[in-house]
């Protein structure tokens, strides 16, 4: 025989399911509002902006380069002391000027190159006159005829170009030894050649053929 106990546990079972339920739900939304809202730290961090980049300052174009000047004429000026008629209308001419310390090539009478150059030294000067172009040799080692211990002597030394017009041992060619050409460097010049700048021999050489006339005045 059943008491009334039993029933009245069962009614009050009934009755409290729906809030037991009802307050899981409850948990449960709780819960998933609670995952999908953003954390704090995240929403400061989406907040963050991300600033600007710096412009990069434009390179500045380069400048044109400078167009060359005219190729100096050492037969034009008076104070090189070059006679007139020196340099024919045709064929190849170097004309060397001991007074200007300079060296102009000549292409059917138009001047092509124009450098400083050293010519010999006053014990040693450079022989004036007029020559042609007898020999080349590229690379060269000049050696002295000169005995050691004389005026004349120097030791062994290594040339990238020689465009030779004398027989005895006179020539144009480079001198790598050398930094400063033209007027007064003559004062400790060379032992009778013609030194030329390297970037100059470099064009003078390869032009200078055998026969190529050489006037030093």
């Amino acid at each position: 025989m059943k008491g009334p106990f039993p029933v009245l546990a069962t009614m009050v079972a009934m009755r409290l399911t729906p809030l037991f339920a009802l307050a899981a739900c409850l948990a449960v939304t709780g819960c998933a509002a609670a995952a999908a809202a953003p954390s704090p730290a995240r929403s400061a961090q989406a907040r963050v902006t991300t600033p600007a980049p710096t412009p990069t300052p434009s390179t500045p174009a380069p400048s044109a380069t400078p167009a060359p000047t005219a190729t100096l004429d050492v037969a034009g000026r008076p104070e090189c002391g070059v006679p007139a008629g020196t340099v024919p209308a045709a064929g190849k001419t170097i004309v060397i000027s001991l007074a200007c310390q300079e060296l102009t090539a000549y292409q059917d009478g138009q001047p092509f190159l124009s450098t400083r150059v050293t010519t010999g030294e006053p014990a040693l000067p450079t022989p004036t006159g007029q020559y042609s172009v007898i020999r080349r040799n590229s690379p060269f080692e000049m050696l002295s005829s000169w005995p050691y211990g004389t005026v004349g002597w120097y030791a062994p030394s290594w040339v990238q170009w020689v465009l030779w017009f004398r027989s005895d041992g006179y020539g144009i060619h480079d001198a790598s030894w050398r930094s400063a050409y033209g007027p007064g460097t003559e004062a400790h010049g060379s032992h009778g050649c013609v030194n030329v700048p390297h970037p100059a021999m470099q064009q003078l050489y390869p032009w200078g053929s055998v026969g190529a006339a050489v006037d030093i005045v």
